[in-house]
């Protein structure tokens, strides 16, 4: 089984980490982003020559500035657009964002006037990166957020969410407002309830799960059965078994006209 952390979950799992753990949030953050530029790498390594970073002002933004540093250190030339007020950076978000200046990877901040361009760089993106919200998301998208989201789902490259697909409720999968289709999600200590209940299920792609350098969680409220784990439950039955030896079921199903 794998744990499958909610929204407070995820949040205490972050703050357990660096207040007890001793593993400082600022390098939680670079292992995320460095494991997803790792991951991108592995999973697109022919569509690396014009990745567009789409991040938001929070800490899922920060992954994203991290992932954009690592590709342009493997000698790949990222760009990065920035959803939200950069005065406004806090956090281990801002630093990171600071760092891509020195160098050299190309920083946009989003205003109205420039939406039309972002939808250039989408356009001609060869791979995009959705940093714009993760769990921490518990309201609809709206405005200039939701239009940003709309874009990335015009964009016709492959999309890769970091915790999840921006506008999927990290714990019923609902989409809240707008969301898009990502081929991959990476998300980040352990899994998201989200990411496997519908609609969230079909626009999370193919989900991979990246450490953090901490171990993850045992005692999470919830648990994803895998296949190995159902093979378990199973009884062994013998070659020459009789049915009658496995075994009887009782089914008490139907109601008036309807007789299946």
């Amino acid at each position: 089984m794998k744990p499958l952390l909610t929204r407070a979950e995820a949040r205490a799992f972050d703050a357990q980490a660096s207040e007890v753990g001793g593993v400082c949030s600022l390098l939680l953050m670079e292992n995320a982003g460095r494991g997803a530029a790792e991951a991108m790498a592995r999973r697109f390594p022919d569509r690396l020559e014009r990745v567009v970073c789409v991040g938001g002002p929070g800490q899922n933004g920060g992954d994203a500035w991290v992932l954009a540093r690592h590709l342009r250190c493997a000698g790949h030339r990222p760009e990065v657009w920035l959803v939200g007020d950069e005065a406004k950076l806090r956090g281990d978000a801002k630093p990171n964002w600071e760092s891509l200046r020195a160098i050299g990877v190309p920083r946009y901040v989003l205003t109205d006037a420039r939406l039309p361009e972002l939808e250039r760089d989408l356009a001609r993106a060869s791979l995009v990166v959705d940093g714009l919200f993760g769990t921490g998301l518990d309201r609809p998208l709206a405005g200039r957020f939701r239009e940003v989201v709309n874009a990335l789902g015009r964009a016709r490259a492959p999309k890769v969410a970091l915790d999840l697909p921006s506008g999927v409720d990290a714990d019923t999968g609902a989409v809240l407002g707008a969301a898009c289709q990502a081929s991959l999600t990476l998300s980040f200590g352990a899994a998201k309830p989200g990411l496997f209940q519908h609609p969230g299920a079909a626009l999370a792609g193919e989900v991979e799960v990246l450490s953090l350098g901490v171990p993850a969680p045992v005692d999470c409220a919830l648990q994803l059965l895998e296949r190995s784990d159902l093979g378990r439950l199973l009884p062994v039955r013998a070659p020459d078994a009789h049915k009658g030896r496995a075994g009887h079921l009782l089914v008490v199903a139907g109601s008036p006209g309807k007789s299946g």
